[in-house]
């Protein structure tokens, strides 16, 4: 106010104005978080001015994705200030999770692997070529779908099933008697695969299948094999000796066949003797009508030691047969013929 005593008061007015203020300082960044099941939110970074607040808008997230936050700063000194970020959630990695190889050994049932750990909440998993039956090794991927909060996984194992073992089982027929004719053995593996039969000597039985048919005296060696396939391994073999024996009342335990034909033409070619294989202790004596001795033959087989007629002319002959029978020698004798030829 100015004032005097020669003048005229004067009054003078004006405004004064002060305005808000631009907030500086403070930032709001972009962030990103690996999902673990918590929430995550961001925050502004720098100091607010006095009188100012910060209101967020959107700024809450659990679960994988990106959205975008608002944080608006404002106070009556302080033109309003609002600012955005991205709060991104990305794909946590599955941990804990093993797949080991497995082996098994082949029964017929499927084999399968299965990971061990336990899956987080939201995730699957499906395997590819599980269940297998058959003896092998097969590669079986566990495939592991992380839903929406983790990556996948892709885990490999082994699978291996051995081959079985197997056994035979071939139960005597005890001793049999020459007229037995065709019999069927009682043997069988435990896979269930057939059983092949050998024996040592067709002269005396021979197999067909798992049927034995007796021809003479003697005893036979049966071998049973199974040589497995692809989901069993081989059996151990079994050797069965089966007896074919003489009538109980007959005097001696084996049996001297009446006809010798050394004619080439397979049947009746050496004088066969039944069941002496089980006698190797016995001697062969061959004469003539005038008792002259024309052989004489330690430990017959009706092999390389047997008498073939193949030096005598056609006619009848005799023979003492000696045989050790357990602690008793016992002779027999009898006679014989040699007969080339029907017309002879």
């Amino acid at each position: 106010m100015i004032c005097g005593s020669k003048y005229t008061e004067l009054v003078l007015t004006a405004d004064l104005a002060v305005t808000p203020a631009t907030i500086t300082g403070v930032t709001f960044e972009d962030n990103s978080f690996v999902y673990d099941g918590t929430a995550k939110s961001l925050a502004i970074t720098g100091t607010l001015p006095n009188g100012t607040a910060v209101v967020y808008t959107n700024n809450i997230r659990t679960d994988v994705g990106t959205q975008q936050v608002t944080a608006t700063i404002s106070g009556s000194n302080y033109t309003e200030l609002v600012l955005t970020a991205d709060l991104a959630i990305t794909p946590a990695t599955i941990t804990g999770i093993t797949f080991e190889d497995g082996s098994f050994v082949y029964d017929g049932t499927a084999k399968s692997l299965a990971i061990t750990g336990a899956l987080p909440a939201g995730t699957t998993v499906n395997y590819v070529n599980n269940a297998q039956i058959n003896a092998g090794t097969y590669g079986i991927t566990a495939n592991i779908d992380g839903g929406i909060n983790y990556n996948d996984l892709i885990l490999n194992a082994s699978l291996t099933i051995n081959k079985a073992e197997q056994t035979i089982t071939f139960n005597s027929p005890g001793v049999l008697s020459r007229d037995a004719g065709t019999i069927a053995l009682d043997v069988y593996a435990s896979s269930d695969l057939p059983v092949n039969l050998s024996v040592d000597d067709a002269f005396i039985a021979t197999v067909s299948g798992t049927d034995l048919t007796v021809h003479r005296l003697g005893t036979v060696r049966v071998t049973a094999t199974q040589a497995g396939n692809s989901n069993y391994l081989a059996a151990e073999t079994v050797v069965l000796e089966i007896r074919i024996a003489n009538a109980e009342d007959a005097a001696l335990p084996i049996l001297v066949h009446k006809a010798v034909s050394p004619n080439g033409d397979g049947i009746n070619e050496f004088l066969m003797i039944e069941g002496i294989g089980d006698y190797p202790e016995n001697r062969v004596t061959v004469f003539d009508k005038s008792g002259r001795v024309l052989d004489e033959i330690e430990g017959y087989n009706n092999r390389d030691r047997s008498f073939t007629g193949e030096y005598v002319i056609d006619g009848t002959y005799y023979y003492y047969l000696d045989v050790k029978d357990g602690n008793t020698w016992k002779r027999e004798k009898g006679f014989f013929v040699v007969k080339r030829s029907a017309g002879n």
